[in-house]
C-alpha cells in the first residue's frame, strides 16, 4: 500500500520511492533511498497534476550532474506538468549535444557542472544555437552578483536551492503558458 507524502511516496515497509519516466527499475542513491521509477508516474497520471491541461507537446530539459537532484526536479516537473516530455542531461555539454538533436520548450540548468557549466551552456544556447528558449537556472549559488551574472548571460528565471516549490512551478509556468 503506498500513500503520498510530500514529495515522496512511503510504501507499508517504510521504504521511500521516487519515480523516473524514463526507467523501471529500482536505483540506490548516495542516500540509499530506493527509487521506483514507474509508480511515481502511475500515481502522478491518476492523481493529475496542479493543472487539468495537458503538456504532452511540450519539451522540458534537466541539467545537472547530481542525479538526485535531477530526479527531484523530474518529480516537481512531472507533477506540474501532466504529460510533459523531459530529457536529463549531466552537465552543459551533454544538454548540448541533446539541443542540437531535439529543441525544447524550457531548459532548467544548474550553474555549477563539471566540463560545461551552467554559464557555458547558457552562452552556447544563445550565441552558438541561436535561440531563445526559455532558461531557468536553479543553483546554489544566490549572491545578488550571481544572479545576476546569470541574466546578464542570458537566463529567464533564477532560482536558489534549497528548492522553493512554489517559486519553481510560478517561474516553471510562467515560461511555458
Amino acid at each position: 500500500m503506498y500513500q503520498a507524502q510530500g514529495a515522496c511516496i512511503i510504501d507499508s515497509r517504510d521504504r521511500f520511492s521516487l519515480l523516473s519516466p524514463l526507467k523501471n527499475i529500482v536505483e540506490t542513491v548516495d542516500f540509499g533511498f530506493e527509487f521506483r521509477m514507474m509508480e511515481v508516474i502511475a500515481l502522478l497520471r491518476r492523481g493529475g497534476g496542479i493543472l487539468m491541461k495537458n503538456w504532452s507537446n511540450k519539451w522540458v530539459l534537466v541539467v545537472d550532474d547530481s542525479q538526485t537532484m535531477r530526479m527531484l526536479l523530474l518529480f516537481h516537473v512531472l507533477k506540474l506538468l501532466p504529460g510533459v516530455k523531459i530529457m536529463e542531461a549531466v552537465n552543459g555539454s551533454h544538454a548540448l549535444e541533446k539541443l542540437k538533436r531535439q529543441d525544447v520548450d524550457l531548459i532548467l540548468t544548474d550553474m555549477n557542472m563539471p566540463e560545461l557549466d551552467g554559464a557555458g551552456l547558457i552562452c552556447a544556447v544563445r550565441l552558438e544555437l541561436k535561440r531563445q528558449t526559455p532558461i531557468i537556472v536553479i543553483t546554489t549559488k544566490g549572491e545578488q552578483r550571481d544572479r545576476e551574472r546569470g541574466m546578464e548571460l542570458g537566463a529567464n528565471g533564477y532560482i536558489t536551492k534549497p528548492l522553493d516549490i512554489r517559486q519553481f512551478r510560478s517561474t516553471g509556468l510562467k515560461f511555458l503558458s
